[in-house]
């Protein structure tokens, strides 16, 4: 995301400034050390961790709240300057990795 956020010249926006350039400093080391953690961390602060959305809305329903709902929701907000979809089989710009690929 560090990488999309530089080549799109997002690097100013609020939601990116405060972290971009210092984790495309450490992105090796962060990517490494962030795989072995989720892989093996499954509660935080007694609640579980989803590591999928279908999970975290599994949990809503168990729960009978929306806590995982609207935390997403809320980090979409934040990153949404960063996605712009392409309608009609427009090419992404270059430099874009072509296996994200969603149909709407």
């Amino acid at each position: 995301m560090a990488d999309y956020t530089t080549a799109s010249n997002l690097c100013e926006e609020p939601a990116f400034s405060w972290w971009v350039k210092n984790v495309l400093k450490r992105s090796k080391k962060m990517i490494g050390a962030a795989s072995t953690k989720y892989i093996k961390q499954t509660h935080c602060f007694g609640l579980e961790i989803p590591k999928t959305v279908k999970r975290a809305l599994e949990i809503d329903t168990e729960n009978g709240n929306w806590v995982w709902q609207d935390a997403i929701a809320k980090e979409m907000e934040a990153v949404r300057v960063t996605f712009k979809i392409l309608h009609n089989g427009k090419q992404p710009p270059p430099g874009i990795n072509r296996w994200i690929s969603y149909s709407m």
